[in-house]
């Protein structure tokens, strides 16, 4: 086969992986953008050959030192995972292998990089740590019911017939306000946890998803006003209705505000948006989702909690203020949906949540 074949087959065989080929120079300028990288990145070869490798690294020029520093070491690397930026500012973890590249004299010429999308095998994974997570949650769930709701209901009783036998002045009111506070918190806890070990399958409707963030707003707007924080809306029009169960929901999108709001003890800006994604690579009508990003401009979550955030329990949050299960509540449904939850947070500058939601309507549907 001659060189000209060779390099024509080649051409093809790079052209038909699902996996996406990238070549740079040794400037880390893009010379190849294979067409599986047009998909697994929503952009065409002509948008991308010409820039910067770094400019779709989320850790941007510091990664591509990183990766090039290893390069130079070892003449290549393998399954090396890192977060990289796609269509409309999507965060996708690509799992990647990359070599050096040579011309037939040896001298260096560039870097050859064969990435795999590895976000849906990744939030497989979570999920399954979730799931074993929850099994657990359960089990405990009903054990902590039964030993506990009984006592602190005499508890709890007794307190209360103690405050209405003892004077307004008596020093001992403080106490036993402190006791049913406590009472009434536990209470609160245990039935979370059966509300929470319990499934409920969500009850299928059209949503306009716009009216519902409306209707959040709404909701919380009293609480948003007590603290003097400034609200932004940026509501895409004409999005096509989404399937789903409304209340299930709403329940998402008032966690995240009323987190959003704990977050601004002093004030700030909450920011809510909707955007229809459509992507390039993608039939008119698949893949459709509809995005919902809620912001704030509060304290932030530090980096090293961001795992975290979704695990049963964990909570940042005063024992009085929070029980750690909303955000896992919250991760279920989105799920339950088809959707996907992710959270971008910077420490003192704010947090955004950004919920994905599909619009598919399936023949075989129950849809009320």
């Amino acid at each position: 086969m001659d060189s000209k074949k060779q390099e024509s087959f080649l051409e093809i065989l790079v052209n038909s992986s699902v996996d996406a080929f990238i070549a740079t120079d040794m400037h880390g300028l893009i010379t190849l953008f294979s067409k599986g990288a047009e998909k697994t990145f929503g952009s065409y070869a002509e948008e991308v050959i010409g820039t910067k490798i770094a400019k779709y690294y989320v850790n941007g020029k510091e990664e591509a030192k990183k990766i090039m520093k290893t390069l130079y070491e070892k003449g290549s690397m393998q399954n090396y995972e890192t977060e990289m930026i796609v269509e409309n500012n999507r965060i996708v973890t690509m799992n990647l292998s990359i070599s050096l590249l040579k011309d037939s004299k040896g001298a260096l010429i560039g870097t050859l990089g064969v990435g795999k999308d590895f976000t849906e095998f990744k939030r497989i994974e979570r999920q399954l740590q979730q799931s074993e997570k929850l099994v657990t949650v359960g089990e405990l769930a009903a054990g902590i019911a039964h030993e506990i709701g009984t006592p602190l209901n005499v508890i709890l009783g007794t307190a209360e017939y103690l405050m209405m036998e003892t004077d307004d002045s008596d020093p001992k009111n403080e106490d036993l306000k402190i006791i049913i506070s406590q009472a009434e918190h536990i209470t609160k806890l245990i039935q979370q946890l059966l509300n929470f070990s319990r499934y409920n399958k969500p009850e299928l409707k059209t949503i306009d998803i716009n009216s519902l963030i409306k209707d959040v707003l709404r909701l919380t707007d009293h609480q948003i006003t007590k603290e003097e924080i400034k609200i932004l809306t940026d509501l895409q029009p004409d999005i096509p209705p989404i399937i789903g169960d409304d209340n299930q929901l709403q329940q998402v999108f008032i966690n995240i505000i009323v987190n959003a709001i704990h977050a601004m003890p002093q004030g700030g800006t909450l920011t809510t948006s909707t955007r229809l994604n459509c992507p390039k690579h993608s039939a008119i009508n698949n893949n459709r989702n509809v995005e919902i990003h809620i912001s704030d401009t509060g304290c932030g979550i530090p980096h090293q909690n961001i795992q975290k955030i979704f695990d049963p329990f964990f909570t940042t949050k005063d024992v009085d203020k929070g029980t750690g299960l909303g955000l896992t509540v919250s991760h279920r449904i989105i799920e339950d949906h088809g959707g996907t939850i992710d959270v971008v947070s910077h420490v003192d500058e704010g947090t955004c949540f950004s919920v994905r939601l599909p619009i598919q309507i399936h023949e075989d549907t129950d849809v009320k």
